[in-house]
């Protein structure tokens, strides 16, 4: 029984939650008067209700158990007290039937701890929990001559953002929905330097253009005036286009260098893209002007010194231009990566709190990735701040139907449709809840 006690609690420790479940089972069944074996158990179940009975039997054995008394007032606070049972509506699935408790003396904890020690768990788990092992007709109390190990009953400090299944921080997938706990942080608030130098970069790289745009388009006239006269050169007109490339040029750049200092991430792409083109620009003009200039020189009949010289020159001038105008902005787009996209961190569920409209947008957001939990809290929140909007009862109760929890489904479509008693949608969706839990 210790073997099966010590495989549970560290199928639980490892997030094994079925198996833990089955193994502690086993040890509830075999002696239900196992303090431990009953609290690991709280633990591993899914349904409040079953929680709520592991910790009610901790405390049957146990009444200054603090553990249990910390559990069920955080089920307590998170789900509600537990309905009297003359308002318990019976269970829709046909395979799980409620196991009325033994007559037992009404339990409570001002009773003397040598009275209390007599008595033994009161209530039996109910669902796919199945029930304990038969009572002894005179059950003696065992206390573990160890102390307890700390268990987190409740839902754990880090729940599963998509199914709500505990886990641990060193997890990077959830054991139960293999859903992708690792997710990336938001950017930080505060621009980087390398950020402000790489927009301002692109802001001067359009100015200029725009200045080179208006010289040249001044040369346009110019030379459209001289042909009025008879004299212009054929080029004018190529002259015009390249005129409307360069400002088009110029207003791409500005608008880039704003997207930039704005942390867009459009404009993080472009400049990626337009780097990239940069680079094999810059290197074809090196090669290109590299050669021109030698031509040049062998042209004018200069000595081989000479021509070696002009080129070394030429190519020198035309690298400082490529580092100046291609590695620079590489660099600083490489430096600027953490602007636009923050590091991968290990979710932490949250909900701060906000106006009843902002929880349920964020509920929206949290379910279009597939965190249903999440969306489930954000929708809690906001059914809290405005109780009687159809909408968010609406979209809380299709939650708790994603999480399996018919129950709390049902309930929670029933008060939405109390408020839009006529609304088709609430009414499908109620009962496409009991259509699952019938097929369940």
């Amino acid at each position: 029984m210790i073997d099966l006690l010590q495989q549970g609690i560290a199928a639980a420790r490892a997030g094994k939650r079925n198996e833990a479940r089955a193994l502690l089972m086993q040890v509830v069944e075999a002696d239900e008067r196992n303090e431990q074996g009953w609290l690991w158990l709280a633990g591993v179940v899914d349904d409040p209700a079953d929680m709520r009975t592991c910790l009610q039997n901790v405390l049957d054995l146990n009444p200054a158990n603090q553990q249990a008394r910390q559990g069920l007032a955080w089920i307590e606070s998170r789900y509600g007290p537990p309905p009297p049972p003359a308002e318990r509506s019976p269970d829709p699935q046909p395979d799980r039937e409620l196991v009325a408790p033994a007559p037992e003396p009404a339990r409570s904890l001002d009773v003397p701890e040598h009275q209390q020690s007599s008595t033994r768990p009161t209530t039996e788990l109910d669902g796919e929990v199945a029930t304990a092992a038969p009572r002894a007709a005179t059950p003696t109390p065992v206390r573990p001559t160890a102390p307890v190990e700390p268990i987190v009953v409740a839902p754990p400090e880090h729940p599963c953002p998509y199914c709500g299944a505990p886990t641990v921080l060193k997890q990077q997938a959830c054991t139960q929905c293999r859903g992708d706990l690792i997710v990336r942080a938001a950017p930080p608030d505060k621009r980087s330097l390398a950020l402000t130098l790489l927009g301002f970069l692109w802001g001067i790289g359009g100015v200029l253009i725009l200045l080179i745009a208006m010289l040249a388009f001044f040369l346009f006239l110019r030379l459209r005036q001289s042909a009025q006269a008879g004299q212009a050169p054929s080029s004018a007109d190529s002259l015009l286009l390249v005129v409307a490339v360069m400002l088009v040029l110029g207003i791409l750049y500005l608008g880039l260098a704003r997207g930039l200092l704005a942390r867009r991430l459009w404009a993080y792409y472009t400049n990626v893209v337009l780097i990239v083109l940069s680079l094999f620009g810059t290197l074809i003009s090196i090669a290109a002007g590299t050669l021109l200039v030698g031509m040049l020189v062998a042209g004018l009949g200069r000595a081989q010194g000479a021509i070696s010289a002009a080129r070394t020159i030429s190519l020198l001038l035309f690298v400082v231009l490529g580092i100046a105008f291609v590695l620079l902005p590489i660099a600083l787009t490489i430096f600027s990566y953490r602007d636009f996209f923050g590091p991968k961190v290990r979710f932490q569920p949250v909900v701060e709190p906000a106006e009843h409209l902002v929880h349920y947008n964020n509920g929206i957001a949290y379910k279009n990735r597939g965190m249903w939990y999440m969306a489930a809290q954000e929708w809690e929140a906001a059914v809290g701040k405005k109780p009687r909007e159809p909408s968010y009862l609406h979209a809380l109760g299709l939650a708790y139907a994603q999480l399996k929890q018919p129950d709390k489904a049902r309930a929670t479509l029933d008060r939405a449709l109390q408020s839009a008693p006529d609304n088709p949608q609430i009414k499908e969706s109620r009962a496409l809840v009991d259509q699952m839990a019938m097929k369940k």
